[in-house]
């Protein structure tokens, strides 16, 4: 065998390869997971959604006079 001269061998190959998982692991795992977050937030942004037009017409009659007396009360303070 000549000095300098390297032989790939089954094991070095396997230590190449961990070698790379190792460095490319967290990356492939960070694109996937950030993937996922935005189907999970899709899904979330739609329920979100249906909820407020579900919750909408049962509180619209509640929201509107408190908005009157919060106006009021701004329009005195301010004169004040």
């Amino acid at each position: 065998m000549q000095k300098g001269v390297y032989f790939k061998t089954a094991s070095s190959s396997i230590i190449d390869m961990k070698k790379n998982l190792v460095v490319f692991l967290p990356d492939l795992l960070f694109f996937i997971f950030t993937g996922i977050g935005i189907f999970l937030f899709g899904i979330f942004a739609v329920a979100w959604a249906i909820g407020v037009m579900i919750v909408f017409p049962l509180l619209f009659p509640i929201i509107i006079p408190v908005l009157l007396v919060m106006l009021i009360i701004g329009f005195i303070a301010r004169r004040r």
